[in-house]
């Protein structure tokens, strides 16, 4: 009886793991059921117009003619940048405008970020007040600067109050782009703003109150202190804004339609022109992935930049360790 008993025992011992196993292979088709769903949506609004514009960008293909569709391999990218002068024109102008309101915005953003991590009297309410503008729409916002840029509008009024003739902020050519520039940076440099102040938070106060027994200066307390604990936060919010800066449309569209001339002709602008005013769809498939290579390229550099310094403090301060530590225990010999 015992043995049968013991057998009995064997034979569910064995059969238990292979339950379980059967149970959690249940449960991971369960989850990837759940997950189908949001996987078919993701394909057919992301993955499928993005495979759909790859095999556009290889084809001649213009609705003008569409019916004339040919395979052309890499000719569409071939002629954008051989034979395009105008597709380097609004290159050049995308750079400056991305270099000139990304760099603006972070140096302004911080500095105000600094000024808003202190505990003062309606802080709480300077820091909900100044994240307005990142909740209003680009159109709206375009919209607005551009009734403020007119010759009537509130800034040739101003200025007018003050002796200054009215500026045609967005009719001369070497206005333009200095006027969209401004529009981008009044509407995002909240944004920065705001996650460089989380990051400023985030640092733990004993690290902070240490500093401030220590006496450090402020150079001393940036650079050593609040930079290297902020870098990673930095890189995400330059990361974000570069990328949309590279990709500006609406502001521009609203304000200038990339004139006058081609001034504020940006990348995204011409690409729209090719496809809903040319229709070359080919052409303009092609131009977009050149885009897309172009930021993944300014995003791999830019991380990459901002890691090997990281890995550089970080050596120069296990150096500047192993230099005290043998300091003192000269001083103890």
């Amino acid at each position: 009886m015992s043995t049968v008993r013991q057998e009995q025992a064997d034979i569910g011992s064995v059969a238990s793991p292979r339950a379980e196993k059967g149970r959690a292979q249940q449960r991971d088709w369960i989850r990837w059921a759940f997950l189908l769903p949001t996987v078919i949506v993701l394909f057919v609004i992301t993955i499928y117009p993005m495979l759909n514009s790859l095999w556009n960008s290889l084809h001649y293909f213009n609705l003008f003619t569409p019916d004339d569709q040919r395979f052309v391999g890499l000719g569409n990218y071939v002629d954008l940048l051989r034979n395009d002068p105008t597709f380097w024109i609004v290159m050049r102008i995308t750079f400056i405008y991305t270099i000139g309101v990304v760099a603006v915005q972070f140096v302004a953003g911080l500095g105000m970020a600094l000024l808003l991590d202190r505990a003062m009297r309606g802080i709480t309410l300077l820091r909900t007040l100044i994240i307005i503008p990142i909740l209003i729409s680009p159109v709206v916002v375009g919209l607005t600067w551009r009734y403020m840029y007119e010759p009537w509008g509130v800034l040739n009024y101003a200025l007018g109050k003050i002796g200054i003739g009215p500026i045609e902020w967005v009719s001369q050519p070497n206005t333009a782009l200095i006027a969209i520039m401004v529009v981008d940076i009044w509407q995002w440099t909240p944004f920065v703003v705001l996650v460089l102040l989380a990051g400023l938070q985030s640092i733990p106060r004993e690290v902070v109150e240490a500093a401030t027994l220590d006496g450090l200066k402020f150079r001393q307390y940036f650079t050593r202190i609040v930079w290297p604990l902020l870098r990673p936060v930095a890189l995400i919010v330059l990361l974000i804004r570069m990328m949309d800066a590279l990709k500006v449309f609406d502001t521009v569209y609203v304000l200038t339609r990339g004139g006058p001339g081609t001034s504020t002709y940006v990348a995204s602008m011409y690409n729209y022109v090719l496809f809903f005013g040319n229709y070359q769809v080919g052409y303009a498939a092609a131009m977009s992935y050149i885009i897309l290579i172009i930021v993944n390229v300014f995003a791999i550099a830019l991380i990459f930049a901002l890691s090997d310094r990281e890995t550089k403090d970080e050596s120069s301060d296990v150096v500047e360790i192993e230099r005290l530590t043998a300091a003192d225990a000269a001083s103890v010999a």
